[in-house]
């Protein structure tokens, strides 16, 4: 979630940092004015995802070892393209181009002028970011049932964003997910006390509430948790590496971030058939790697300028730098996947995490 508009100073600050942490390699591309695809070569399920510039999208990225930080996905809802996604005005819709639109700086806009965004406020600017459209392959699309995905949307729109569990479905490992120096132990001895004391709120909203999921309990400070723990004779690292179960609920609601809600979006459309999966386990990147994209540059009939930067079997539609994807579409989904993975770079994801 991006507070402020990004510019050039803070690109600039966000790429060296990536740069500096995971080695990323920012390419401009051949031609940054956005794409605006023939409808009829979009469908139901096709994914989006960002890489938006700024410091909590930077952060994101380096946490996870991804090279996109947020992710959305388009539906047809009455009658109309629409992008549906869990973003920081909650769980919200917006129709296709107009969603292309608001998130192209103005000089890339070829002239298309935007409507303004329902959702736009002093907290949500648009956002501009480097955007691809990742197509669903036909054997995924043959899957999804879109009227699911659609009511399953419908029965969480307008829910607040997954604060609650933000980095709950991160946290796989005792120390495999900590970036940088941090570590359990800083978490537990530095971050905990100081959010204790300055911050008690929301200590409760971003980790009390999930504590309670996992133990069962209905505790307001981190003593009783603590308490509890010791009675079960479990440690902290074996708390926080549980996994966030899509039934946990937040004040009697789901609690989504933006990969969370596209997974299950998925997994109600049936894309996953039986096996089992807890969306909330998953980060852009986990999306990106599912083995359920088409694999054809041909497959949609997309303009050449799609192509414009290199064969790819996706579309870049927004940005000034060129976006590509390492393990993109080359994970099978199986049983309880991304509940135990590390996520620090560089990555070294075992095979059945």
């Amino acid at each position: 979630m991006q507070k402020n508009n990004p510019d050039d100073k803070m690109v600039e600050e966000t790429k060296t940092f990536l740069t500096h942490h995971l080695d990323f390699n920012y390419v401009k591309r051949n031609d940054s004015t956005s794409i605006y695809l023939d409808e009829t070569t979009v469908f139901p399920g096709d994914i989006l995802q960002l890489r938006v510039y700024g410091p909590l999208s930077a952060a994101i990225q380096w946490g996870t070892a991804s090279y996109t930080d947020h992710v959305a996905m388009v539906v047809e809802l009455d009658g109309q393209l629409t992008v549906v996604e869990s973003t920081e005005p909650g769980v919200i819709h917006t129709p296709f181009n107009d969603w292309i639109c608001q998130r192209t700086q103005p000089a890339n806009r070829g002239g298309r002028t935007c409507p303004d965004s329902p959702y736009q406020t002093s907290n949500f600017p648009p956002r501009y970011a480097d955007i691809v459209l990742l197509p669903l392959s036909a054997d995924t699309r043959s899957k999804f049932n879109a009227t699911k995905a659609v009511e399953f949307y419908k029965s969480v729109a307008g829910n607040m964003y997954g604060y609650q569990n933000f980095m709950w479905g991160w946290i796989d490992t005792p120390e495999g997910n900590w970036p940088g120096k941090l570590t359990t132990e800083l978490f537990t001895t530095v971050l905990i006390p100081v959010l204790e004391q300055f911050a008690p709120d929301l200590l409760h909203l971003a980790a009390i509430k999930a504590f309670n999921n996992r133990l069962n309990t209905n505790y307001s400070t981190m003593a009783d948790v603590y308490d509890e723990l010791d009675r079960r004779s479990m440690s902290f690292a074996d708390l926080i590496t549980m996994p966030e179960l899509d039934s946990y609920r937040y004040d009697g609601k789901p609690a989504m971030v933006c990969s969370d809600f596209v997974t299950q979006m998925l997994k109600t459309g049936g894309v996953f058939d039986d096996v089992i999966i807890n969306g909330n386990e998953f980060h852009p990147r986990d999306v990106y790697e599912l083995n359920i994209y088409e694999t054809s540059s041909t497959g949609r009939n997309y303009p050449a300028a799609c192509y414009a930067d290199g064969p790819v079997n996706y579309c870049q539609l927004v940005g000034d730098y060129v976006l590509r994807f390492p393990d993109y579409n080359t994970i099978k989904p199986y049983n309880h996947m991304n509940e135990k993975c590390p996520s620090t770079y560089p990555l070294n994801r075992p095979a059945d995490c």
